[in-house]
């Protein structure tokens, strides 16, 4: 009997991976190239988001905007609650919005957008010089990442550079490094940035409700 459970439990687990597993595909390009100029110009920037699992028919989604202070949480902002609404619920294995921000005169803004439906906007006061803010994604050297659809997804942080002894700064070693979201204020001594995090939630399990 031992064994036919041991058995059991080889072949569910990557079958229970699989169901889990949620490929997200990240797009930054725009093709008209006079619009990214002036995209460019204003401080904006539009970042396309793509997932799949067969999982997602019937679920929905909430994003989240985190913002930290001398390496702390200090406020969760929601930006979106799909549970709001039967609409918001997707009709395929696929979900697909654009989150469009823009840091512009101290300020940083907020959105999403999909075919259907839209957001709010949130705009926040930003405590560092504008020009010292980035928007990053936690990608590595692809676009395609795999991610969980019962535990909450990092997609997006706005920060402010690792300053080097030399004086130079670097972003993409921070948003890259492999930290915690949650810790790069501390990691990284960065006084104030923001996270962008999501959460699938189904019908099924402990993530069916947003909090």
């Amino acid at each position: 009997m031992k064994s036919i459970y041991m058995v059991f439990a080889i072949f569910c687990t990557p079958l229970l991976y699989a169901q889990d597993d949620v490929k997200m595909h990240i797009s930054t390009k725009v093709n008209d190239q006079n619009m990214q100029q002036i995209m460019d110009f204003e401080g904006i920037n539009l970042t396309q988001f793509n997932f799949e699992n067969k999982n997602l028919q019937n679920a929905f989604y909430a994003l989240n905007i985190k913002e930290f202070k001398d390496g702390n949480l200090i406020e969760t902002y929601r930006l979106f609650d799909g549970s709001e609404s039967p609409i918001f619920q997707l009709d395929s294995s696929i979900a697909s919005f654009n989150i469009i921000t823009k840091i512009s005169d101290g300020e940083f803004s907020i959105g999403l957008r999909t075919s259907r439906f839209a957001s709010k906007k949130l705009t926040f006061p930003l405590y560092e010089d504008t020009s010292r803010y980035a928007l990053k994604d936690f990608t590595l050297n692809s676009n395609t990442l795999h991610v969980s659809l019962t535990k909450p997804i990092h997609l997006l942080a706005i920060i402010t550079p690792k300053m080097n002894p030399d004086g130079s700064g670097s972003y993409c070693e921070v948003a890259q490094s492999g930290v915690t979201p949650e810790l790069l204020g501390k990691e990284f001594d960065i006084p104030h940035y923001f996270l962008v995090e999501m959460q699938f939630y189904t019908n099924k399990g402990a993530n069916s409700k947003p909090q």
